[in-house]
């Protein structure tokens, strides 16, 4: 995952590339969602049609978007090159107090951030998880199926569900980090429904004059300029993901 960030953009939406390679070699685990459904595009409404449909569409997550946002509300993130877009979790921590929210997710914060301390790629791993699925219900959905065969292939059912149980199984290996999943995913899930769900929404209308504008100078200007590139590095095609969360790398 590539991020890239413009003058205007930066202000407000971290540009995510999920990339889907020409030509790469196949693999077990579920494709990204910018390899499997290139085709149409998200954009919320009132907003302008994207200018090219199937190269490079420009779209926005709510799964995705809430999933890196629960991240945010529970990691430090002192790094040099911060995981997400600076003072985030002080400003968002600060619309939650003016709702008066309170979710599982700040019960679970010290529980879920001393498993994160210990094993540090349930961080920096299970971050990209959502770009393998198309909705917080599929997600969900998968992850519960996972967790209730304690991880086994050969409790999934079917090829296409074996394929995201090795996926989770190479994040989450052992019975602590399983455990430490199921944590968060219910934290995450009261946090959709007491706050971010409406949240996201709000902020996507609010943004939709500048989705249209930002999907226009991509289509018309930036990733004509990049073409090339993306060609030689076997990228023609993908999807463009606008994310809150997400800071310019």
């Amino acid at each position: 995952m590539h991020t890239l960030s413009g003058s205007l953009s930066s202000r407000l939406f971290t540009l995510v590339l999920a990339s889907a390679c020409a030509g790469a070699s196949p693999s077990s685990a579920p494709a990204p969602v910018a390899a499997r459904d290139a085709g149409a595009t998200t954009v919320p409404t009132g907003s302008a049609a994207p200018l090219i449909q199937s190269v490079w569409p420009v779209r926005t997550r709510e799964h995705l978007d809430l999933w890196l946002h629960s991240y945010a509300l529970i990691n430090q993130d002192t790094t040099l090159v911060p995981y997400f877009r600076r003072g985030y979790r002080e400003r968002i921590a600060g619309v939650r107090r003016q709702r008066g929210v309170s979710t599982l997710l700040d019960a679970n914060r010290e529980r879920l951030v001393a498993r994160i301390a210990i094993e540090p790629a349930l961080a920096t791993s299970g971050q990209f998880l959502p770009l393998y699925f198309t909705s917080w219900d599929q997600m969900r959905q998968v992850i519960d199926k996972f967790l209730a065969g304690n991880g086994s292939p050969a409790s999934a059912g079917d090829q296409q569900t074996a394929a995201y149980f090795s996926l989770l199984g190479s994040t989450f290996p052992v019975a602590a980090d399983r455990e430490w999943l199921r944590l968060f995913v219910q934290s995450v899930d009261d946090e959709s429904r007491k706050f971010y769900h409406d949240y996201w929404t709000g902020e996507l209308r609010a943004r939709a004059t500048l989705v249209a504008h930002v999907d226009s100078l991509w289509q018309r200007q930036w990733r004509p300029a990049l073409q090339r590139y993306l060609n030689s590095t076997q990228q023609q095609n993908g999807e463009l993901f606008l994310s809150l969360p997400l800071g310019g790398e």
